[in-house]
């Protein structure tokens, strides 16, 4: 693929990859985005993408390297909060409006009556929170892709019976 492109669409597929990840996966992902071949990578936390075997590579070059040029980001429930932390990062920001206080006046016996005043303001948060991506339910992903807002989807997989490729395209 890196000599010539592809005559059809192909996509690699890769399980586990805390056993593969090194230099050569990173610099695959570089350089093969044009050339009509995609990746399709699996793992459980991103510290399996530093835990390379390569010792001689710097791992977390070889992690951002893996982590950048991932065009979309299929993520089932976080197995450590880094993790969570990470994917809630990709999905963005929102500003959400959050009581900062509210006033009580209590009277000589303790009973607490409120006055009616209370302050907000505005907080940014994570578009879809970290708590979320620890407590995701089987099938459920969030989904987060190039111009788009991330969503949480429902995954149903489907068995494939007969499967043939896309056909040839013609390039200009």
């Amino acid at each position: 693929a890196r000599r010539q492109r592809l005559a059809v669409p192909t996509t690699f597929a890769m399980d586990e990859i805390r056993f593969s990840a090194g230099v050569a996966l990173a610099n695959a992902l570089a350089t093969v985005l044009s050339k009509n071949l995609n990746f399709l990578l699996a793992y459980q936390t991103r510290s399996d993408l530093r835990n390379i075997d390569d010792k001689t590579a710097n791992a977390d070059s070889v992690s951002n390297g893996i982590e950048l040029n991932s065009q979309i980001t299929l993520s089932y429930r976080a197995g450590d909060e880094e993790t969570a932390e990470w994917i809630a990062g990709l999905t963005g920001t929102i500003q959400k409006s959050a009581v900062q206080s509210e006033s009580i006046v209590t009277d000589n016996v303790g009973t607490e009556r409120w006055t009616g005043e209370r302050k907000i303001s505005r907080v940014e948060e994570n578009y879809i929170h970290p708590n979320k991506l620890l407590i995701l339910p089987p099938r459920i992903a969030v989904l987060i892709q190039p111009g788009q807002l991330a969503k949480v989807v429902f995954t149903s997989w489907i068995a494939v019976e007969k499967a043939t490729g896309m056909p040839l395209r013609k390039h200009p």
